[in-house]
């Protein structure tokens, strides 16, 4: 989005599912690409957007534990902005067919399971393999 014409474009991000302060993070000030420049590609980067109320409540979120139930009422006042400005529009839904071999192995994550997505070029695969055990 270099210039006077934005575009569309479909990406993903590596964030969180249980605890909202990582995918949030992704989008406070620091991690704004600024004006007129490219993204570089990778990182954090993900948007030009910022908003310094919005990086105050995701810094208080990142110093009270998960589980706490304060996570909850930041989370509400982060999204009272986020919805408001709508600097992403996020897609719930995971669109990748990942195939598995269920006759040799098991543990892969699940829809009953789901430790973790499935996709074994995410860095996060390391923790199917931990879990994955031969069936003969």
């Amino acid at each position: 989005m270099l210039g006077k014409h934005p575009g569309g474009w479909f990406m993903g991000h590596g964030a969180s599912i249980a605890d909202p302060y990582y995918t949030m993070f992704l989008f406070t000030s620091e991690n704004s690409i600024p004006k007129n420049t490219t993204s570089g590609g990778g990182g954090n980067q993900l948007s030009r957007w910022s908003n310094k109320d919005f990086d105050v409540i995701v810094e208080k979120m990142n110093n009270v534990p998960m589980g706490d139930p304060r996570v909850l009422d930041l989370f509400h006042d982060a999204m009272a902005i986020w919805l408001k400005e709508l600097p992403n529009i996020p897609f719930i839904q995971w669109f990748h067919r990942i195939p598995m071999n269920t006759t040799y192995w098991q543990g892969w994550p699940t829809v009953l399971n789901s430790y973790c997505n499935g996709a074994f070029w995410h860095l996060t695969f390391p923790l199917i393999l931990h879990k994955l055990k031969a069936t003969q």
